[in-house]
């Protein structure tokens, strides 16, 4: 059975983020194309309107959220799961997203940084399998897959 009234989550956040963020310098943007041609993915971009040496300002900072603020990257690939938990299909696309994006954009990797957002807390022996680990704030992980660039969660 083919579920009719779908919720674009990513929608309702990325109208939420701008209200928050465009006011100090943080461009946001919902449903950015990962590919010349569609389909357009599920996915929020952050992104610095100004590049600025030293990264994000400190009210920019004050805004983002924890395990967003520390990243030094000009750009942030935001794919969120309300509904369903992380698994290895979610991981996979998300890896998918940022590597097709990278190219697109024609970004260098330290340009952009993708990360997943979760609503329920994976399983400790989902992180352990796909090598998350700690870094920062409180319920942030890191992990880097074999093929390049950083996972976060």
């Amino acid at each position: 059975m083919k579920k009719e009234n779908k919720t674009y989550w990513h929608r309702l956040a990325s109208e939420t983020l701008k209200v928050l963020l465009e006011p100090v310098g943080i461009e946001v943007r919902v449903e950015v194309p990962v590919v010349s041609a569609p389909p357009v993915a599920d996915l929020i971009l952050i992104q610095r309107k100004e590049t600025l040496q030293g990264g994000w300002t400190e009210e920019q900072r004050l805004r983002l959220a924890d395990g967003l603020r520390d990243l030094e990257a000009n750009q942030i690939l935001v794919e969120m799961k309300i509904t369903e938990s992380l698994n290895e299909k979610t991981l996979t696309w998300l890896s998918v997203y940022d590597t097709l994006y990278l190219n697109m954009a024609k970004l260098e990797r330290h340009q952009l940084r993708s990360v997943m957002i979760c609503s329920i807390t994976p399983r400790k022996e989902f992180l352990v399998r796909h090598s998350f680990n700690p870094a920062g704030a409180a319920g942030v992980y890191e992990s880097i897959p074999p093929w390049g660039g950083v996972v976060r969660l």
